[in-house]
């Protein structure tokens, strides 16, 4: 699996990002990384590639609706433990 750039924090808005984020894990069928670059792009990426800096969670599920919380709840964590919020 190659990289997916699913949004740029401040250009698009956050809730938009972890929605798609949410139903692409859903639709792969198999755990997902949802990462953080330094230049502020959200990614999925398979775990087994991840740096680990850039690491928000790792995520598998089937419905979109149940992953959303936890993948936005922790991509808000993240900005603010960065000091990005």
């Amino acid at each position: 699996m190659t990289e997916i750039l699913i949004g740029r924090h401040r250009r698009k808005p956050l809730g938009a990002i972890d929605d798609e984020a949410a139903r692409r894990i859903a639709e792969s069928g198999r755990a997902l990384a949802v990462t953080l670059d330094p230049d502020g792009g959200w990614w999925l990426e398979a775990p087994e590639t991840v740096a680990e800096d850039d690491m928000v969670g790792v995520y598998r599920g089937d419905f979109a609706f149940s992953l959303y919380r936890d993948i936005a709840a922790d991509m808000k964590h993240e900005l603010t433990s960065r000091g990005i919020a």
